[in-house]
């Protein structure tokens, strides 16, 4: 896990060396162990190692200092975490033994052992025990079609001297993130994180679309714009490629399958078994200490239980958010899981005055404006993770999203039953899950199908009342959703545009800003698949959501787990935080501000006390907090 970079004058202007290592530096908290540089002429085919500040030792011999001028039209560069091979094997960039090919890699290739076998029987020969080695000879021996054989997350750039082209690629459901700047002929540069790229020169200006999705859909990372102007990211299972005479594309590799398995509940049950069992068994794979973050669900808990079952190991840690007292606590569950584990269990809780101490450090490394405070325990449970001496953790996300866990997949699931025909089973289902909202066949079948088809595009003032100019008129080519009509395509939406995107985005920034790695058995490609060809009555039926997990661990899960049908999530008590002094730091902020787009009279009249405050308090001024941040250059300046 790691922090690159890249910068390309196309136009051939020489690199300055050290705004480069600076751009490089704004993510040491990405990788704090080891620092490396290379430097191309892509005009003669020259290119230099070189080492910075932090560069360790053994990676720093025969190598000049970056700081020293260089003719160089290209460079890369990277900060290390280590996870895999800690020795100096593993610094980046990397060559391969020809010297053609050069890669700057964040992730981790959970099946590289395997690969590596398969790669030394064609004839390749390793100096290292890396992943990042593994990826440079499967591009020389399969070209882009590596892709297809890696089992993990990533994003990595390799750049092939002979054609003098970047190659660039993301993970399928982008868990690790990669942004991007191209103006054609002059510039194309990426990094890890946005504050690299502002750092590069980039000016801040905010991308209107991008903030007209999030006050109307609340929606973010569901297409390549993000809240910055120019800046783009490349999307979950995009490639793109960069050539020296000005040639750009950027196309989609990976697209989830839509073909359906014909088998029984029992059998899927086996496979979804095994292939969690083995999604979990890859993800243990590394040479630093890991553990477990566990919030009390079921998905959680399953992985826990099922890693407890395989290693019988009691020395394991489990990382906890709790709040004794409040509706969101899950103390109960947490400790359930833990007497059936023997693990050990760390937890850890927030007050407002953690928020307000951790605010602007916070809205630093998200870098986007946040519309959930819940991204904030997250955040004060990986602080926790770091300073326990773990690395990296195992995490439930992606359950929801591929065998259901959301209420709000409910009116899906019911339209789905509808027009399947199903109408007895639609009227036993909404009285089984009537326990979580006053859902009826009537409202199925009529206030679902209004609400869906409502296509509409305009700001809705009563929603959002303080939205104002330009904001209030634009609509036309601003994304929304396709308005699927049933349970699997809206849980294929979630996966690939809405829910999995940010949760990842968000996940990935908080984890870094500790230099830990969250890794997602979940997600694995193969288990996602199998799940998107069940029927959805494997997954949800009889009132019962995620039905196959619950039923291939049942043997594993606590009895009240196993029957748990509530969810929270990392879930934190937002109407207890806004305490006077917090309420007074973002009402001065917004003042401060004076967002364009924002009517700021109206929005601190309305909040003016601490009892009017609702959920457009914090999405506005999340927005407000980015905005301060970056405009002034303190978020890239650290």
């Amino acid at each position: 896990m790691c922090g690159i970079t890249g910068l390309w004058n196309l136009d051939h202007r020489k690199i300055h060396p050290g705004l480069f290592a600076a751009m490089t530096n704004t993510l040491r908290h990405r990788g704090p162990d080891d620092e490396g540089y290379v430097f191309f002429d892509t005009e003669n085919g020259q290119y230099k190692y070189l080492h910075g500040n932090e560069t360790t030792p053994e990676a720093r011999l025969g190598t000049e200092h970056v700081s020293g001028s260089r003719e160089a039209d290209l460079a890369f560069g990277f900060r290390r975490l280590s996870i895999v091979d800690l020795s100096s094997h593993g610094h980046q960039p990397m060559s391969d033994a020809s010297g053609r090919f050069h890669i700057v890699f964040n992730g981790e290739i959970y099946n590289y052992k395997a690969l590596r076998k398969e790669l030394e029987i064609s004839g390749f020969k390793f100096v290292s025990n890396t992943d990042t080695e593994v990826i440079l000879y499967a591009y020389r021996l399969w070209g882009e079609d590596c892709l297809y054989r890696f089992n993990g997350m990533w994003a990595f750039a390799i750049y092939d001297k002979e054609a003098g082209s970047v190659f660039i690629a993301r993970d399928r459901f982008g868990v690790k993130p990669l942004y991007f700047v191209h103006n054609p002929g002059k510039q194309f540069m990426f990094a890890s994180e946005i504050k690299a790229l502002m750092k590069a020169g980039h000016d801040f200006r905010p991308d209107h679309d991008t903030l007209f999705d999030f006050f109307y859909r609340e929606s973010t990372d569901h297409r390549d714009s993000t809240f910055f102007e120019g800046i783009r990211q490349l999307e979950p299972g995009m490639k793109l490629r960069v050539t020296r005479d000005g040639s750009f594309k950027c196309s989609k590799w990976y697209h989830l399958p839509t073909r359906r398995q014909e088998t029984d509940f029992g059998t899927a049950c086996v496979q979804f078994r095994q292939l969690l069992e083995d999604a979990i068994d890859l993800r243990q794979q590394c040479d630093v200490p890991f553990g477990y973050a566990l919030s009390g669900g079921i998905d959680s808990s399953s992985i826990v239980c099922m890693a407890a079952n395989r290693r019988n190991i009691s020395s394991d840690i489990t990382f906890s958010l709790v709040f004794p007292g409040k509706p969101e606590d899950e103390s109960g569950y947490i400790r359930e899981v833990i007497r059936r584990t023997g693990f050990q269990s760390l937890t850890i809780s927030a007050t407002p005055e953690d928020l307000e101490r951790d605010l602007d450090r916070f809205v630093l490394h998200q870098e986007e404006p946040f519309g959930f405070l819940s991204y904030y325990g997250e955040y004060r449970l990986r602080e926790l993770i770091r300073q326990s001496g773990i690395t990296v953790t195992l995490e439930g996300q992606g359950a929801d999203e591929i065998i259901t866990g959301y209420k709000s997949l409910l009116p899906f699931y019911f339209e789905s039953l509808v027009r399947d025909g199903r109408f007895l089973q639609l009227r036993r289902e909404t009285e089984l899950f009537s326990h979580l909202g006053p859902f009826s066949a009537r409202l199925a079948t009529t206030g679902t199908w209004k609400k869906m088809f409502n296509r509409s595009v305009a700001i809705d003032r009563n929603k959002v009342p303080f939205i104002r100019g330009e904001m209030l008129t634009k609509g036309k080519d601003v994304w929304h959703f396709t308005s699927p009509l049933g349970i699997e395509e809206r849980m294929i939406e979630m996966l690939t545009k809405t829910s999995i995107p940010e949760q990842l985005n968000r996940a990935d920034k908080s984890s870094m800003a500790f230099s830990t790695e969250s890794r997602f058995p979940f997600l694995d490609y193969r288990l996602v698949e199998l799940a998107q060809s069940m029927p959805y009555d494997f997954k949800i039926h009889n009132g019962v959501t995620k039905r196959i997990l619950r039923e291939c661990l049942r043997e594993w899960l606590p009895d009240a787990i196993y029957h748990r049908k509530d969810k929270v999530g990392f879930a934190v008590p937002v109407r207890h935080w806004i305490n006077e002094s917090l309420h007074r730091k973002i009402m001065e902020q917004m003042a401060d501000a004076r967002l364009p787009f924002v009517d700021t009279d109206a929005f601190l009249q309305t909040y003016a006390t601490r009892e009017k405050i609702d959920w457009n308090f914090w999405k506005i001024g999340s927005i407000g907090l980015w905005y301060q941040a970056f405009k002034s250059g303190h978020a890239y300046s650290e």
